[in-house]
């Protein structure tokens, strides 16, 4: 079980760097097609992983970052708003924080949860 444990923290760990890398790129940065579904496919995989693990919250924080990114995608061409960029770095932020230590607050993920479905229902549209 170890080796499983120490896998998933290599791959997860590697693939919040390329998120990092992909979505840390400041509020006023245009945000391309390609990297929306790339950071899309990043989260998904993380979600895959973190389902194999019997991680249900990491799960669904993942599965619908992974969504939050398709819904991005669909508004585009255009630059993220301070609010959108600042919502999917508490999200990374959030992930990060759970992924590093394993311990993590179920609620912290659902207020972020409950952030993210508010944002997404109210249409918010990118500059």
């Amino acid at each position: 079980m170890t080796n499983i444990n120490s896998s998933f923290s290599e791959e997860s760990g590697i693939r919040l760097s390329q998120l990092k890398s992909l979505l840390g790129k400041g509020s006023n940065s245009e945000i391309s097609s390609q990297t929306c579904l790339s950071a899309y496919q990043e989260f998904d995989s993380l979600y895959g992983a973190a389902r194999a693990m019997d991680m249900p919250d990491l799960e669904t924080l993942c599965q619908n970052l992974a969504s939050y990114m398709l819904y991005i995608n669909s508004l585009l061409p255009a630059k993220l708003s301070q609010f959108q960029q600042a919502l999917l770095q508490d999200g990374l932020n959030l992930l990060d924080d759970a992924l590093l230590t394993q311990r993590y607050s179920t609620s912290h993920i659902h207020d972020f949860l409950h952030e993210l479905s508010t944002e997404i229902n109210k249409g918010g549209t990118i500059s």
